[in-house]
C-alpha cells in the first residue's frame, strides 16, 4: 500500500514533464550538416581585420565557448586554412587575447552560440565570429533544400564590429 503512494505521486510528477522543446537541438548536434553551412557561412563572409597576416580559425560551439570535436574541424579540410582547437589555446600574457601557441597568432573564433530546429530541415541559428576585441553574432536561418543548405542571415544580434565606410 506504502508503495503505491508513493507510486502515484512519482507518475504524476512524470507525466507533468511533457516532452520539452520539440526544437531543441543537442550539443553534439551542433556539429552535424547544419552547423558545418553556417561554419562556412561564417569562413566566407568574416572580415579581412588584418591584412596580411596569416589566418587561423577556432570553432567552438555553446554560449559557454565549448571546443568542436577534431572530427568536425576536419570537415573543413578542403578550404585548406589553419584550424586549431579551442583546448590548445593559450591566452597571452600582455593582451590577454586567446593565441595559437605554436604560431602565436590570435585565431579568428567562430562560434555556434545556440541552434533551434524550427522544422524538419530548418534550424534557427544564433552564431558569429570574434577577432581580438573585434566581434559580431548574427541571426541565420539555415535550410536543406533540394540537396544544398542554404544559409538566410536574418541580421545582426550584437557586436562592435562596424565595417569600413565604402567610398
Amino acid at each position: 500500500m506504502i508503495r503505491l503512494a508513493l507510486l502515484v505521486p512519482a507518475l504524476i510528477l512524470l507525466a507533468a514533464c511533457g516532452a520539452g522543446d520539440p526544437g531543441f537541438v543537442r550539443l553534439g548536434d551542433y556539429e552535424g550538416d547544419a552547423g558545418e553551412a553556417v561554419v562556412r557561412h561564417l569562413i566566407k563572409n568574416v572580415p579581412d581585420l588584418a591584412a596580411g597576416v596569416p589566418k587561423e580559425y577556432c570553432i567552438m560551439k555553446a554560449r559557454d565557448m565549448r571546443s568542436t570535436d577534431p572530427a568536425f574541424m576536419a570537415r573543413f579540410q578542403d578550404l585548406k586554412l589553419t584550424f586549431i582547437s579551442g583546448d590548445t589555446m593559450t591566452t597571452h600574457a600582455a593582451t590577454s587575447l586567446p593565441v595559437n601557441p605554436k604560431s602565436g597568432l590570435s585565431p579568428y573564433v567562430l562560434l555556434l552560440a545556440h541552434m533551434h530546429k524550427s522544422a524538419a530541415d530548418t534550424w534557427d541559428v544564433e552564431a558569429g565570429w570574434a577577432y581580438k576585441r573585434i566581434f559580431e553574432r548574427r541571426h541565420y536561418r539555415v535550410k536543406h533544400t533540394g540537396g544544398s543548405w542554404v544559409v538566410e542571415d536574418l541580421g545582426r544580434f550584437e557586436g562592435n564590429y562596424a565595417p569600413a565606410a565604402k567610398p
